[in-house]
């Protein structure tokens, strides 16, 4: 159970946002709608998934979407619904090479944004194999590190407990 310092949502914080990023995690594939509140845009940010849309895919982002305009409405009050549909728009990002790193290829895309408030359609991401490896080992540390994990006492006392020198045993061969 969460205790009572947790904060799940705080709207003030929320309302000074001009972008929401919503992580979506289906059929064990991660990745991620950005929304932008004034201009009603609706980004994907896929490293698998290419259009054209499977019926199934167009369901998922419709209903994404209806979520994702209830959850702006809570935080922006003066936030109305679009009244047709949102269509939601597939940003070029890099193709994974593998069927595991989707959110470590998402992550750049995202960063940009927030760094240079470029549109998506303006980001063109340059992700060589060594960077996933540096994000892989980052994102790794940051979950394992993270306070939120139940079990970083035990890593703490692994990561300082002093190392033992003993000395190498002489093995006679008899």
């Amino acid at each position: 159970m969460l205790g009572p310092e947790v904060i799940l949502f705080d709207k003030q914080q929320a309302a000074s946002r001009h972008m929401f990023f919503f992580p979506i995690c289906l059929e064990h594939h991660w990745w991620m709608y950005a929304f932008h509140p004034k201009s009603q845009n609706l980004w994907a940010l896929d490293s698998i998934f290419r259009p054209p849309r499977t019926e199934h895919r167009k369901n998922v982002d419709q209903y994404a979407a209806r979520i994702i305009e209830e959850l702006v409405q809570l935080a922006l009050p003066w936030y109305k619904t679009c009244p047709n549909e949102i269509a939601v728009e597939y940003v070029e990002v890099l193709m994974q090479p593998n069927t595991f790193d989707c959110g470590v290829m998402v992550h750049p895309a995202t960063t940009t944004l927030c760094r240079t408030g470029q549109s998506f359609l303006s980001i063109h991401i340059n992700c060589m194999q060594g960077d996933l490896v540096k994000m892989r080992r980052r994102f790794l540390l940051d979950i394992v590190l993270s306070p939120w994990n139940a079990c970083l006492a035990n890593v703490e006392a692994i990561a300082h407990t002093p190392k033992r020198n003993v000395p190498p045993r002489n093995k006679r061969r008899g």
